[in-house]
């Protein structure tokens, strides 16, 4: 058996939801004891033997916040190399099965809606940078009429 890390070891996929509702995304916060403690994220996780990627989202999304939500195609993969092997992250663009719920119920620490023009001011692992920027609207130039 290899150790963990060893090359040739397959990456593990995690699912992740950029959840929109309008110009707001959903956003939780790592809890302690994991590597960027305290970060904001997009909910998410691990998938399971099994199951495809947007079973996975649908499931984590609704352990962690409660939601149903659906899937409209992938947005960004990342892969992060880490003490334990790759990890490979899978961001799915999605919006929610019905009305948004006043509040959220689920295992995630502190979810909440976000403007994606507040999403800079967010403290996000490097992994996200790529997705931030996708949902981050581009200024217009400033005319030189006057």
């Amino acid at each position: 058996m290899s150790p963990e890390g060893a090359p040739g070891k397959e990456p593990e996929d995690i699912a992740v939801g950029v959840i929109r509702d309008g110009a707001e995304v959903l956003v939780t916060r790592r809890g302690p004891g994991v590597a960027f403690a305290g970060y904001d994220e997009f909910p998410g996780g691990h998938r399971e033997r099994g199951e495809d990627l947007e079973e996975c989202l649908r499931r984590e999304v609704q352990e962690e916040t409660g939601l149903q939500v659906e899937t409209h195609g992938l947005l960004n993969r990342q892969e992060v190399p880490t003490s334990r092997g790759v990890r490979c992250l899978w961001f799915f663009d999605c919006t929610l099965v019905g009305p948004r719920p006043s509040r959220l119920q689920g295992s995630a620490a502190d979810p909440r809606w976000v403007s994606v023009l507040r999403l800079h001011e967010l403290r996000f692992p490097p992994a996200n940078a790529a997705v931030l920027e996708l949902l981050t609207p581009k200024t217009l130039p400033l005319s030189d009429e006057a």
